[in-house]
């Protein structure tokens, strides 16, 4: 194998847009667990190599822990081009357990979960939304969204009261 990464390196140097050497360098790095294949996989995307999002997605998984801003960022593209890339929704969950990117990350969740009806989903981003939330209106308004999904939807009239405490904690003059 060695070898033949070594032939197609040799040609992809000469020709850097040779699909042909992209191809085979993606499928042998991928084969080998090759240091290079983000790079290869970049390439790849420029080039405009098909299938697109298949090929941003790999891409995405090799940057997940690494790099999550440049993961969220291909995950964008995906969702433009196809929102119904299904592994991408759940790369996106996964990159929720960094806050900084909780805002991005809710503006293609939040609809997905209304439309599937994942209401469970849709509370625990709630949350997640009002735990980064810096605008003390702003958080009003989710926590009061919230509340209202756990009183209508969930029948959760506990969480409901408690929910609308926080909300009114945050501005005892909004009744």
């Amino acid at each position: 194998i060695d070898k033949t990464i070594a032939q197609f390196e040799r040609i992809y140097e000469i020709d850097a847009l040779n699909e042909n050497a992209l191809e085979n360098l993606h499928r042998l790095y991928k084969q080998t667990n090759h240091a290079k294949l983000a790079e290869i996989l970049e390439h790849r995307i420029e080039s405009g190599a098909q299938p697109i999002n298949d090929i941003r997605f790999e891409l995405v998984e090799l940057k997940l822990d690494s790099e999550p801003e440049a993961a969220l960022e291909l995950l964008k593209s995906i969702l433009w081009e196809d929102k119904a890339y299904d592994k991408a929704y759940d790369a996106l969950e996964k990159l929720l357990a960094h806050k900084t990117l909780t805002l991005d990350i809710a503006e293609f969740l939040a609809p997905r979960y209304a439309e599937t009806g994942e209401n469970e989903k849709q509370a625990s981003l709630l949350k997640a939304r009002i735990d980064v939330t810096e605008d003390n209106m702003d958080a009003i308004t989710l926590l009061k969204e919230l509340a209202k999904l756990e009183q209508d939807v969930l029948n959760d009239e506990k969480a409901a009261f408690d929910t609308y405490v926080k909300a009114l904690a945050k501005d005892p003059a909004d009744t």
